[in-house]
């Protein structure tokens, strides 16, 4: 997990004032309390991110507003952020209210401007899936923005617009997982591996 992702993850928890820390850092991504402590310090001494520790909060917290600078993204990066930008944004103009912050974010974060909508000004309809995470780790900072919901025990509800980019971030997140439904996402997704390992 590149450090930009974790630095991603913990701005929108301070915007969001949940107060993390090191440790919330650390257990979110796997890293060792010393690695999560210097992303903190990094933010902090080079991003000039107006950090402030709440004693009291046990967490972090900005003094004034603070947007992330776009300049450590490579240009694919950059692209990866304005699809979950515009993801997130169309996401929250069908009610999920929690997308939208995320969307503010990160467009400011890829310096993406527009509406949310694609080329012909319509916005499509929403893709819901249900996934089961296999393995110890049922969390990746990309797949977080389309989730939506969670089931019994390890199953997720997902919530996406392009199938091609849902399962490239899937695929991406090394998450061991299970398609419950739709059958057609799983269908689909059989389908391009196949055509990959062709290739191969």
């Amino acid at each position: 997990m590149s450090s930009y992702q974790r630095i991603i993850w913990f701005h929108n928890r301070v915007e969001e004032n949940a107060y993390p820390n090191a440790g919330t850092l650390a257990e979110q991504f796997e890293i060792s309390n010393r690695q999560a402590q210097r992303d903190i310090e990094y933010m902090r001494d080079t991003m000039n991110a107006p950090l402030l520790y709440c004693a009291r909060k046990r967490g972090y917290l900005y003094e004034k507003e603070y947007v992330l600078p776009s300049f450590f993204l490579s240009e694919n990066e950059k692209e990866t952020v304005r699809l979950l930008a515009k993801q997130s944004k169309e996401l929250s103009s069908f009610g999920y209210g929690k997308f939208e912050g995320q969307a503010e974010v990160l467009s400011k974060i890829s310096a993406e401007s527009g509406n949310g909508k694609d080329k012909s000004g319509m916005t499509k309809e929403p893709y819901f899936a249900e996934i089961a995470m296999l393995g110890g780790r049922a969390s990746a900072a990309a797949l977080d923005y389309f989730l939506c919901g969670k089931r019994e025990g390890h199953t997720y509800t997902y919530v996406f617009f392009d199938p091609d980019v849902f399962i490239s971030v899937l695929i991406a997140s090394g998450l061991d997982f299970r398609i419950i439904k739709p059958n057609w996402l799983r269908e689909y997704m059989k389908e391009k591996l196949s055509g990959i390992l062709k290739l191969l």
